[in-house]
């Protein structure tokens, strides 16, 4: 196995993200991701963990709600 790159280029990031390039670069836009012309690996991988966590808890939070409510 070899080691991964501690940068990635744009289009690498946008296919580790499962994202189009367009998204992503509105991603750099915000400032939701560094910009550069190589973006840091570990900053996607960080991103995308968020994001991750991010909807698991909105999805416990629904999921709290409809049986607190029997639905």
């Amino acid at each position: 196995m070899r080691p991964q790159p501690a940068e990635t280029t744009p289009e690498d990031a946008a296919r580790l993200l499962g994202i189009a390039l367009p998204t992503l670069r509105r991603l750099v836009r915000s400032g939701a991701l560094p910009s550069g012309a190589l973006l840091s690996r570990a900053e996607v991988l960080a991103w995308r963990d968020r994001q991750a966590a991010r909807r698991r808890d909105a999805l416990a939070i629904l999921a709290g709600l409809s049986e607190a409510h029997d639905l």
